[in-house]
């Protein structure tokens, strides 16, 4: 009775040592790959929605037209809604340019293009009225920004109500350009 005694009392302090070395080693490889991995500083943004209005035949609208192309897949928070104008536009498309451009006095020129409450008709190029778009994005990703148009013609907005993160870095690197 002695000997089975002392195996257990044995037993029972070899089995609380291996599970005391056991939760120790398993502690000392957490921290280890805690102090291995970066911290990344996030940025909180507002996603940014882009009204592009323009036609197929306008030189300047293809010229905006690839610039927006490139600013989409350097910014992953804009998202551009594009109406092409013309005879062939569906009706609600015209019925909104038409309002737009009467709202504006733009007399339906093209390109035209709304983040925010801002209106931009016409594009040069990417350095000067690319840079201005690349401000009013930064703007309206920092500080939210609805369009009037989102409201006006009931647009869901949700999209621009929620704030992500992004990579500070990331940020940086977008608009440093």
């Amino acid at each position: 009775m002695k000997v089975r005694k002392n195996f257990l009392i044995s037993f029972t302090v070899v089995l609380l040592f291996f599970i005391g070395a056991t939760s120790l080693l398993f502690t000392w490889k957490q921290k280890e790959q805690l102090r291995g991995e970066k911290i990344i500083k996030t940025t909180e943004v507002y996603p940014v929605r882009m009204y592009f209005f323009y036609s197929n035949t306008c030189p300047h609208c293809r010229d905006e037209n690839k610039f927006l192309s490139k600013l989409e897949k350097e910014i992953p928070f804009l998202v551009i809604e594009r109406f092409e104008i013309s005879n062939s536009s569906d009706e609600i498309t015209r019925y909104v340019f038409s309002k737009l451009t009467k709202k504006h006095s733009t007399e339906g020129a093209i390109p035209l293009t709304i983040i925010g409450e801002n209106v931009t008709l016409g594009f040069n190029d990417d350095e000067n009225l690319g840079a201005d778009f690349k401000n009013q994005i930064k703007e309206c990703a920092l500080n939210g920004c609805d369009s009037w148009l989102d409201n006006e013609y009931d647009i869901d907005n949700t999209l621009t109500q929620r704030k992500i993160d992004i990579s500070s870095k990331q940020f940086e690197f977008i608009f440093k350009k």
